[in-house]
């Protein structure tokens, strides 16, 4: 396959995923865009690829960027776009709300005793199961 049949099989992929995460058919999305019904089904069967202009009206009807409808991404690029949007909820949240500030911290040095006490318990494991030195 080569680079520009790669390239409409990316956006081909792009528009079916951004139409399920919108709840949309290619009926509702051609009337949506602005974009005829045929023209949009050439994208999606990889028969043509569209301008400028149509990827704009693609990306706003769709509520991406034009970027994440061109670009292949990776599952790892997908998790940390998920991870950063979690971790920022929670900075959010652990600035903001008191008692998710409480339980968090509380759960932290459970965890670290935890960790603390499993520590320990090797090094006595290990202490007595190493021959005498004396």
């Amino acid at each position: 396959m080569d680079t520009f049949e790669m390239r409409k099989r990316v956006l081909s992929d792009n528009i079916r995923r951004y139409m399920k995460v919108n709840n949309l058919t290619e009926l509702d999305l051609s009337a949506r865009s602005g974009i005829k019904y045929t023209t949009l089904n050439s994208w999606i069967c990889c028969k043509t690829y569209p301008g400028q202009r149509n990827l704009i009206k693609l990306s706003d009807s769709l509520n991406c960027e034009i970027s994440e409808l061109t670009e292949k991404e990776t599952y790892q690029d997908e998790r940390k776009k998920f991870l950063t949007i979690g971790q920022a909820s929670i900075l959010y949240a652990y600035s903001n709300d008191r008692l998710f500030q409480r339980i968090c911290d509380g759960l932290l040095k459970f965890l670290r005793e935890k960790r603390l006490a499993a520590y320990a318990e090797k090094f006595i494991e290990i202490l007595e199961n190493s021959p005498d030195n004396t």
